[in-house]
């Protein structure tokens, strides 16, 4: 009797195929990933050390005024940026685009302690370019907004990131600012994203057009493996 082995089984996608796929429908993507729990292509475990050591080097963008600092981080994750924040006294919100993602990040803020007054963890679900969230809340815009893996997460060829630069200077107060952990810098522009690959050059590009000004461009110490000795963080201040 011939033994009939089972087909063998289909190679698993790449995380840039599963965008390739979808034929443009990249949010349908991300919900179908976020509502089947499977984060860990972008999970690490932790808010980026680089941002930590900025915030330290750079206390005086945190130091506290006659109203609390108001954070706000697109595309969260589990929330470990926000968590951060709020660890600094910050009112910091977190924005996911589907609802099961902002769940994930909220059960795993409240495994942590407290944060000290006047910090707050708030996650919200809501697509960025839309107004629907913010009408939500009381406040209309923020202190800080804090950009990785955001902005290079949309489909350049699409005009997306220069909506993007248009959308977070409408959300920062003037005087406010703008933190980008810059990165895939290593990236060529011919392979696929998400993440699409960027340039130190288009943060400027894109960011003085719409009335931001760099006020820093450091080389961290300190990564997250995936952009090791080659992202830089740059901050910007609204005019």
């Amino acid at each position: 009797m011939t033994n009939i082995l089972p087909p063998p089984p289909p190679p698993k996608m790449s995380f840039q195929d599963l965008f390739a796929i979808s034929k443009g429908e990249h949010q349908g993507v991300w919900k179908d990933l976020w509502n089947k729990g499977t984060y860990h292509y972008w999970d690490r475990g932790e808010a980026s050390p680089s941002l930590v050591d900025f915030l330290k080097d750079h206390s005086e963008i945190i130091q506290p005024s006659s109203e609390p600092l108001k954070a706000l981080v697109p595309g969260c994750g589990r929330g470990h940026d926000v968590n951060l924040f709020a660890a600094l006294g910050i009112q910091a919100y977190g924005l996911e685009l589907v609802e099961s993602a902002t769940e994930i990040a909220r059960k795993h803020g409240d495994t942590l302690p407290p944060p000290p007054s006047p910090g707050t963890r708030n996650y919200i679900t809501g697509d960025f370019f839309s107004n629907e969230w913010l009408d939500r809340l009381e406040t209309k815009q923020f202190d800080i907004v804090y950009d990785y893996t955001f902005m290079v997460a949309l489909d350049p060829a699409k005009g997306l990131r220069e909506l993007w630069a248009e959308r977070v200077a409408s959300l920062i107060k003037p005087g406010g600012v703008l933190i980008c952990l810059e990165f895939p810098l290593y990236k060529a522009y011919d392979l696929p994203g998400p993440p699409w690959a960027i340039r130190s050059e288009t943060y400027i590009g894109l960011l003085e057009t719409v009335g931001f000004e760099r006020i820093h461009h450091d080389k961290p110490t300190r990564y997250l493996p995936a952009g090791k000795d080659t992202d830089m963080i740059s901050g910007w201040r609204r005019k």
